[in-house]
């Protein structure tokens, strides 16, 4: 059941991070950075706006000047001290700003507060944009907000965090995976069964979650980070991993629509996300000319769910490859509104990996209440938690097993179809030749059902769930569960049910058996498709599956984008010759360059070969085409360096593999950092840095450099002092260098520095000395040696 895929770009905009709320400018050049970029795609866009960018004059003029009728201006819902002062509330934070949970967020304050503060926040926003926001998105909010926005102020959708587990103080794990879903009316982390119990406003999940690796990174060692597209992220500054998780959503087998998010906070500025979020709309851009995807605005996404869905449809999330070849996993996702259920493939071994029960009953911790500490959790009913079940000894898992002899069954592969009824899933794993097991996927059950040819040796089978903590009995054919003192079932068809010790056996007793997650059996036979959809589905699908046309006119006075360079920095030895290639991303346009560092002209060369490098230079490009705005210019830096025998270093690097690959020798390998601090280019410490190189013989010195850089909100700082040494047998070094580089009050929040010592030495050996500005890290790159 192939459908086309669904794109938000979703832009969260907070006028400042900082706890004084002084406008930074930092963060505003980042939104124009990215709505420029936009614009030269002709991408259209959400733009989610804090209180204060709200009613920043800078940013209102910005934003007025660039959308278009296909973008949107809607609400980022936190809590300044200006919100709670014009509102009456008492304001929690120890700032103007202060963006812990049990302050700038509406979880914060009670119900009646929560109500004043978005009247304050309607009446602003209208006064500045003439109209109420349509959607409204936080990383944590209440449905209490949610359903006062939608009932008084015509909101049509909203936003929550994907999947995670205690980041920033916001732990959200068992709700609807992807995509979107209409919530309970006392709980906006779960889809409602019923009309009478759902808000009808969908909301979707934020920014992208790995398919696989989101859920993975708690519970299987040497799978740990952040996976999703934000750009201020590793995966979503690789365009391998970018690739894969668009193709989950556009080549996969699906139910329902494809669905992810792009998009990045402006808090991460545009050093850290600049070339990652350029990439990935790039490649949106590209797939939307292909018609695979459609891109558009949370407003319209939630206006088009309404119109086909009058209840939460089914919908799937599958990966069928691994980008990760060292685990190298296949998975698929069905999310309904009774409940969500993974299966996993894991070197043959297929299993459930997660398994969670929604009921509209179940009421969100923060309905009432406010919360007092600075750990939010968000949840449905567990079957299997295996974040926070799993020991170092044991997975919590849901195996099927041989009840011969008790082992675990291997198999060959497995494959997913989805049924024209667009409801149904199918999983078809093929166990052995003649024998396959077919896990069906209904909206409110999973049957399961080994099929054996006559000629195949028979085999028991049985469902081991490895532990269930909150199980309370077994009564006739259903698990009785609790979870937070509320009780819930899971009625178990065609099969016997047994608890050994922490372990549940679920046996069938005839061929299969089935695992039913509601226990109102009249809920299933409601209509999730609405009755327009009904009268004519192909008309509405062929509808909003157009190709999308593009406003020659308009992109006429937009800037061409930038072209592609294979480098940002290189360092080679003298000897060796880089080749620079450059990419144009532009139809119909031409490269021209330089390699003296000065800006390009449509005089300068015009390339059309790969570049060869031989000397240290800068070269710089732009795109040019008759008609259209130059792009901005593209650089690449290029160092000759002496060929180093060995590094050595008593110094203790950080241990985490984005900021540490092989450790000292990670300074000579060629690679220079960017202002992403996490491009796998800079090796950090908090200790006192200091690193010796072997040139191997005697030479003649000329230059000493190394790449320091500061992001003053994430980390790094420059360090006090930074020393060259210089040394003919190893053990005693002359200083032939010393300059303080610790930050000024001025300095940019981010940038980086080369420092550079022109010496006239003769040496064999090296040494960098650097100590640490109080106990922030000193993040280093590239160590360049320059003579003969």
């Amino acid at each position: 059941m192939k459908k086309q895929a669904l794109v938000n770009i979703y832009h969260f905009i907070r006028k400042s991070t900082y706890n004084d709320g002084i406008f930074t400018q930092e963060d505003f050049d980042t939104l124009k950075n990215e709505m420029e970029i936009l614009k030269q795609h002709q991408l259209p866009a959400t733009y989610a706006l804090k209180h204060d960018a709200v009613v920043d004059e800078r940013y209102t003029a910005l934003i007025k000047s660039m959308i278009d009728e296909k973008d949107e201006v809607g609400a980022w819902w936190e809590i300044t001290k200006e919100m709670a002062d014009k509102a009456g509330v008492t304001w929690k934070g120890c700032d103007v700003i202060d963006l812990h949970v049990k302050a700038g967020y509406s979880l914060a304050y009670l119900p009646e507060e929560r109500k004043r503060l978005l009247d304050v926040y309607m009446q602003d926003f209208k006064e500045v944009y003439g109209y109420y926001p349509k959607t409204i998105g936080s990383w944590v909010m209440d449905i209490v907000t949610f359903e006062y926005a939608k009932e008084k102020y015509g909101v049509v959708g909203g936003a929550l965090c994907r999947d995670q587990k205690g980041i920033d103080g916001f732990t959200l794990w068992g709700g609807y995976v992807n995509g979107a879903y209409y919530p309970s009316k006392v709980n906006e982390y779960i889809p409602a069964q019923t009309h009478d119990m759902q808000v009808d406003m969908p909301i979707f999940k934020l920014l992208g979650p790995d398919p696989i690796y989101n859920f993975e990174a708690e519970v299987r060692q040497g799978a740990g980070g952040i996976y999703t597209l934000e750009p201020a992220w590793t995966c979503g500054q690789s365009e391998t991993w970018v690739k894969w998780l668009f193709e989950c959503i556009t080549e996969e087998e699906q139910l329902g629509y494809g669905y992810t998010q792009a998009g990045q906070e402006n808090s991460f500025i545009w050093g850290n996300v600049g070339e990652g979020f350029e990439m990935q709309m790039r490649h949106i851009a590209a797939l939307r000319k292909l018609n695979k995807i459609r891109v558009e605005s949370l407003r319209d996404s939630s206006l088009w769910f309404k119109r086909k869905y009058q209840l939460t449809p089914p919908v799937t999330y599958t990966a069928t490859t691994d980008w990760n070849e060292t685990f190298d996993l296949k998975t698929t996702w069905y999310s309904s509104r009774f409940y969500r259920s993974s299966l996993m493939l894991d070197r043959g071994v297929l299993s459930i990996r997660d398994l969670y029960i929604f009921d509209e009953a179940y009421a969100s911790r923060y309905l009432n209440d406010y919360i007092d500490n600075n750990e939010s959790v968000f949840d449905a009913l567990p079957i299997l938690n295996a974040c926070y079940w799993s020991t170092k000894e044991k997975r919590a898992s849901i195996d099927f097993i041989n009840t011969e002899t008790g082992e675990v069954i291997k198999g060959i592969g497995v494959s997913f179809e989805g049924q024209e009824d667009d409801k149904t899933w199918i999983a078809t794993w093929q166990i052995e030749a003649g024998t396959k097991m077919v896990i069906t996927h209904t909206e409110d059950a999973m049957k399961f059902e080994l099929n054996q040819e006559s000629h195949a040796e028979p085999m028991a089978w049985g469902i081991r769930i490895n532990t269930l903590p909150v199980l309370k009995s077994i009564q006739e054919h259903k698990l009785v569960c609790e979870h937070e003192s509320f009780t819930y079932a899971l009625t178990v068809e065609n099969a016997t049910c047994m608890q050994v010790e922490d372990q549940v056996f679920i046996t069938p007793t005839v061929q299969g058996c089935t695992l039913i997650m509601s226990q109102k059996e009249n809920l299933k036979e409601l209509e999730v498709f609405s009755e327009d959809y009904l009268k004519d589905a192909k008309a509405f699908d062929a509808q909003v599956e157009a190709p999308v046309a593009i406003d020659e006119e308009k992109i006429k006075n937009v800037k061409l984008i930038k072209p592609v360079l294979s480098h940002k920095a290189k360092v080679k030895q003298y000897d060796e010759v880089a080749y620079c290639t450059m990419v144009n991303p532009n139809e119909e346009s031409t490269i021209h360059y330089t390699i003296n560092g000065e800006e390009p002209t449509e005089e300068d060369t015009l390339y059309t070969a790969p570049i060869a490098i031989s000397e240290d230079c800068v070269v710089k490009a732009r795109a040019f085409s008759k008609g259209r705005l130059a792009s901005d210019t593209v650089e690449a830096k290029y160092f000759n360096t002496l060929p180093v025998k060995s590094i050595t270093s008593p110094t203790k690097f950080d241990d985490r593999k984005v900021f540490n690959r092989n450790g000292a020798n990670d300074l000579i390998d060629g690679e220079k950092g960017s202002l992403n601090y996490v491009d796998n280019c800079w090796l950090i410490t908090t200790d006192l840095f200091d690193v010796t190189l072997d040139l191997g013989q005697m030479r003649d010195l000329t230059g000493i450099n190394i790449g320091l850089m500061q992001s003053k909100r994430s980390g790094p700082y420059y360090p006090e002092y930074i020393t060259f040494y210089t040394s003919q047998d190893g053990e005693n070094f002359e200083e032939v260098f010393t300059q303080n580089v610790q930050a000024e009050s001025g300095d940019p929040d981010i940038e980086i520095k080369d420092i550079v010592a022109t010496i006239n030495k003769q040496a064999r050996y090296v040494r960098v000395k650097a100590k640490p500005y109080k106990f922030y890290f000193i993040f280093a790159d590239e160590i360049i040696v320059q003579g003969k």
